[in-house]
């Protein structure tokens, strides 16, 4: 299907074409659907920006069932030179085309020289975001993408309210590559993004992977520096009806495919930019393996061909990582998730310490204990009052080489956390550790 042909099935009407200007130097892009609870307050948001620059706002509603297309219309009329509106008679969010065709409709309409998302749930705060984001990159050339703080409402908790991305600064800084790849302490919001126009289009991106904060991250990051600010200008809404988190609690199959994409997509991320940033990609790539593994009580591979039937392209790299999860998946199904590689480090020493006492502590016992391969106890880095743990004894870090000689450490936490706890170990003077969560 070509993009005319895409353009008719959904049935677009495009409103206040006029508002694309040469003098524009940023555009807005603002998707969304079934948001007419809080589509006027992220069109207010837009409006109540103060700037010395032209700026525009590019709406798409994917054939909202509710109000919002009515509402978004009432402001495009009231605001030609400001909405730039294209409303959608048929919903695209699962046709196989969508990504080329919102690929196709960003590139025509992204003017200037940067880019702001802001979805229809979410609103911006500060009348002065656009204007202090726009003064540092201006002033910053080598800076190619801008976050700062947020407040997350989470609608699945009760409309609970917190600080949404708090990384730990106070003050403005650029953030290291590690920070954004990991996202050890968060997720920065959409909301919160302001990039070099050209980053929003990835080299090779995987089709129909819907979410594009984390992705742009990445590609800002390859592409220069990454700025964060502490001040909060944005709400992030979690879970609102008609979004794409509260589909994750809904439908068990948008979740797993959402993960899958993820993984694929960070592999692909991984050699496009000749594993420059491996070391962190692959953790980040571990722990989505094991939230997928860890998601599922059935057999992955059902679900797996399920993904296959949907009619999405999976190359063979692809196939590859596929057959790997199916292989991984039935191995901690099965009992079997002991190698030969664990076994033989194993046996190497007198004693072993399970480092950790957490899900994959658990998991890991599991294996042993169903294999009748028998350890001391566990360690745990932080301060832990707990004496035992599944029977057997636990040690602090420090007492570890104290009461135990040839001791060696099997490291059962999340690979997230992996860096960390080896430096500790290491620190300790323990330097005989394996970790077997990995691909």
């Amino acid at each position: 299907m070509n993009e005319r042909e895409f353009w008719e099935y959904a049935q677009i009407e495009e409103i206040n074409e006029q508002v694309l200007r040469d003098d524009v130097l940023i555009t807005v892009w603002c998707p969304t659907y079934n948001h007419e609870n809080y589509i006027k307050e992220t069109l207010d948001g837009f409006i109540a920006q103060e700037t010395d620059f032209v700026f525009q706002v590019l709406i798409f509603d994917d054939a909202s069932n509710d109000k919002t297309a009515e509402i978004v219309r009432e402001y495009a009329k009231k605001y030609p030179d400001l909405f730039h509106v294209f409303l959608a008679g048929r919903n695209t969010f699962w046709h196989p085309d969508r990504e080329k065709f919102t690929t196709s409709l960003l590139k025509r309409n992204l003017f200037g020289k940067y880019t702001a998302i802001c979805e229809g749930d979410d609103c911006w705060i500060d009348p002065y975001k656009l204007q202090i984001q726009f003064d540092y990159l201006e002033s910053h050339p080598a800076c190619s993408l801008y976050m700062h703080n947020s407040l997350k409402i989470n609608y699945l908790d009760g409309f609970k309210i917190s600080t949404q991305n708090s990384y730990p600064c106070v003050d403005e800084r650029d953030l290291s590559c590690e920070e954004v790849v990991m996202q050890y302490r968060c997720n920065p919001a959409t909301s919160s993004m302001l990039f070099k126009k050209e980053l929003f289009f990835i080299p090779g991106r995987l089709a129909g992977l819907q979410t594009i904060d984390y992705m742009v991250q990445l590609n800002c990051m390859v592409n220069g520096d990454v700025h964060y600010s502490n001040r909060i200008m944005s709400i992030y809404r979690f879970c609102t009806e008609g979004s794409y988190t509260k589909n994750f609690s809904k439908d068990k199959y948008f979740w797993y495919r959402f993960q899958m994409l993820q993984i694929i997509f960070l592999y692909q991320f991984d050699r496009h930019t000749l594993l420059k940033y491996h070391k962190w990609l692959a953790h980040r790539i571990q722990g989505r393996v094991f939230t997928l593994i860890d998601g599922f009580e059935n057999c992955l591979e059902e679900h797996i061909e399920e993904f296959r039937q949907q009619g999405k392209s999976v190359s063979f790299e692809n196939e590859d990582i596929l057959r790997r999860l199916i292989v991984l998946d039935k191995q901690v199904k099965d009992g079997k998730f002991i190698r030969n590689e664990l076994t033989e480090f194993m046996n190497q020493f007198q004693n072993v310490v399970i480092m950790g006492t957490g899900n994959y502590a658990d998991k890991l016992s599991n294996q042993l204990e169903i294999n009748h391969i028998d350890f001391c106890g566990y360690g745990v880095s932080k301060l832990d009052e707990r004496r035992e743990f599944r029977g057997k004894r636990v040690w602090q870090l420090d007492q570890i080489h104290k009461e135990l000689s040839d001791v060696g450490v099997i490291v059962a936490i999340k690979p997230l956390n992996w860096n960390e706890l080896t430096a500790a170990l290491e620190n300790a003077g323990i330097n005989n550790y394996y970790c077997p969560f990995k691909l």
